[in-house]
């Protein structure tokens, strides 16, 4: 539940100018660092000379059109490896592409949770984990409740399924404690949650802070839907409302 300190690269290429700012916002908030490109020659250009974790290509192109750009990935050995997962609007155009060997399709509008599901099947899957839910930087203090007597902490990230907070000297694994937590904009959230791992003050202080990653153990379907509504709008909220056309989906 920290936040990474590394930050994976994405590489986005489409011709819709608009299209690229939308996703830049949103991966940027998501946690990643992002190469954008407009077209498909500037695309293969830049994977060649800084080979990003994971591209985002969309299939029609000028210049060099995504499919072609797929096509020449997959047949230079220095750079064939690397993950693609291709766009469309057009569900034809899109399956067409999984011949291949594209890791994941995206169809457009794009929805954050298929976006956020291709990058955890495409860039972090092969190193061994995955996060099932979309998270947030979370730099509020919030109410920890442990064996009755109550501690006032700042948390570093927040996620439909659980917090991490900042103790230097947190609580033990498996501990068991009350979680009371303020939304902006929203009502207080109560939780209770097990602390499913811990970062000691001797821990890489670069990749994350002395804390404790907590999981909670009793979210209703009221929290989860509040929760799962403020995460969205932290990540897309004024990009759904400064869009003209829909490039960034919305959804329940």
């Amino acid at each position: 539940l920290g936040m990474d300190f590394e930050r994976k690269k994405v590489l986005v290429a489409d011709d819709n100018k608009s299209f690229l700012m939308y996703m830049a916002i949103l991966l940027r908030r998501m946690g990643f660092n992002v190469i954008l490109a407009e077209n498909g020659m500037e695309a293969l250009k830049l994977i060649k000379q800084l080979q990003p974790d994971l591209v985002l290509l969309d299939c029609l192109m000028p210049k060099l059109d995504g499919m072609s750009v797929l096509r020449y990935l997959r047949s230079d050995s220095e750079i064939s490896g690397i993950n693609i997962v291709m766009m469309s609007s057009n569900p034809k155009t899109l399956h067409a592409s999984e011949k291949f060997e594209c890791c994941g399709l995206l169809q457009k509008p794009v929805q954050i949770e298929d976006l956020h599901e291709n990058l955890q099947k495409c860039i972090f899957k092969p190193m061994g984990f995955t996060r099932k839910h979309l998270r947030i930087p979370f730099n509020e203090k919030v109410s920890v409740t442990f064996d009755n007597a109550r501690y006032d902490l700042f948390a570093e990230s927040l996620s439909e399924g659980g917090i991490y907070i900042r103790k230097k000297e947190p609580f033990p694994v498996s501990s068991i404690l009350d979680v009371s937590l303020s939304l902006r904009g929203e009502a207080t959230l109560d939780f209770q949650g097990n602390v499913i791992y811990i970062k000691g003050l001797y821990a890489d202080l670069f990749r994350v802070a002395p804390g404790m990653a907590i999981e909670f153990q009793d979210r209703t379907p009221d929290n989860a839907v509040v929760l799962r509504s403020y995460i969205k709008q932290y990540l897309a909220g004024d990009i759904w409302e400064d869009q003209e056309d829909t490039y960034i989906g919305k959804t329940a």
